[in-house]
C-alpha cells in the first residue's frame, strides 16, 4: 500500500514538473519571436512525427517561415461543410484612397480585426475545424494566445495581393499562423526594398491541403506576402481553397474608439470630418 501511494505521489510530482515545463517553454529568447522560437517549434512538431522545415530569409535569422506539411487535414465532408458556409458578399478595404472589394470571401471569428480601413466584425460561432486548429496552435505556440481566426475562401479566380499584415493590434513578437485546406496554391514572399534587411531573400512555396505555415513578426516587416493568381487555363480544373489565419491580439475591438457603419461585409470605420 505504501509503495503504491509513493508511486502515485511520484507520478503527480512528475506531471506537475511537465506542466511547469510547458508553461515556461516560451520564456527568454523564444518569446522574442526570433530564430529560437522557430527552432523550438520545429522540435515540437518533429516530436509529433511531422517534418517541418525552416527558411531563414535574413542574415540575422529574425525573418523566417516555418512550413509543416500535412499538419491538419480535413475530410471531404468537413471541407464541403466549411466551404458552403462562405459569405455571399465580398469585404471592402481601403486601397489607394478608395474602398475596393477584395478578391475572395472573408469572415472573422472569435475577435474582430481592423485593417486597410475596414473592420471585420467577428462571429462568435467558430466552426468546428477552425476551433480545433486554434486549440492545437495554442498548445504548440504556448507563449502567445491566439483567440482570433480570419478565414478566407478562395475560388479558383481568387487571390491575395502582396501586402504586410496590419500589426498595430497584435502582440509584439507574435508569429502569424496560417492553415491551408483544399486546392494547392502558391504562396510567395518578397523582400521589401523600402526596409533595410541585410541578406534578405525571397521565397515561394506551394501550400497544400492540411499545411501549416508560421511567419515571424520580423518577416512581416521586412517582406510582403501573397497568394498568386492561377493561370486562366488552370482555373477550369481547380477547386476551392480555404485558409485560416490566426493572430495574437493585445486588445479586442471593443477597446477601440470611434463610430462604425455597416458596409457590404462587416463594418467600416467612419472618417472624421475636418473641423
Amino acid at each position: 500500500m505504501m509503495m503504491a501511494a509513493m508511486r502515485k505521489r511520484q507520478k503527480v510530482v512528475q506531471e506537475r514538473r511537465e506542466a511547469a515545463k510547458k508553461r515556461v517553454w516560451c520564456d527568454g529568447e523564444m518569446a522574442d519571436g526570433g530564430p529560437a522560437l522557430a527552432e523550438g517549434l520545429k522540435q515540437r512538431l518533429e516530436a509529433e512525427g511531422l517534418k517541418p522545415t525552416i527558411s531563414f530569409l535574413s542574415s540575422d535569422k529574425k525573418s523566417w517561415i516555418l512550413h509543416c506539411p500535412s499538419w491538419h487535414k480535413l475530410s471531404k465532408d468537413e471541407f464541403k461543410e466549411l466551404w458552403d458556409s462562405h459569405p455571399t458578399e465580398y469585404n471592402e478595404i481601403m486601397m489607394h484612397g478608395r474602398m475596393v472589394k477584395i478578391p475572395r470571401w472573408q469572415e472573422a471569428f472569435g475577435q474582430s480585426y481592423t485593417f486597410s480601413g475596414s473592420t471585420a466584425v467577428a462571429r462568435r460561432d467558430v466552426p468546428g475545424p477552425v476551433a480545433t486548429c486554434m486549440a492545437r496552435v495554442n498548445r504548440l505556440v504556448t507563449c502567445f494566445a491566439f483567440k482570433m481566426a480570419l478565414v478566407n475562401w478562395y475560388a479558383p479566380q481568387h487571390y491575395l495581393g502582396p501586402h504586410h499584415d496590419d500589426a498595430r493590434q497584435l502582440v509584439e513578437a507574435s508569429p502569424i499562423v496560417s492553415i491551408t485546406w483544399g486546392q494547392t496554391r502558391t504562396f510567395r514572399i518578397k523582400r521589401n526594398p523600402k526596409k533595410e534587411c541585410e541578406g534578405s531573400k525571397n521565397a515561394s512555396l506551394d501550400l497544400r491541403n492540411g499545411d501549416l505555415l508560421l511567419m515571424s513578426w520580423c518577416l512581416n516587416k521586412t517582406h510582403k506576402h501573397e497568394v498568386t493568381k492561377l493561370a486562366k487555363g488552370r482555373q477550369v480544373a481547380a477547386g476551392g481553397r480555404i485558409n485560416v489565419t490566426l493572430r495574437a491580439f493585445k486588445a479586442s475591438l471593443e477597446s477601440h474608439t470611434g463610430p462604425t457603419i455597416k458596409g457590404e461585409y462587416g463594418t467600416k470605420k467612419k472618417k472624421k470630418k475636418a473641423a
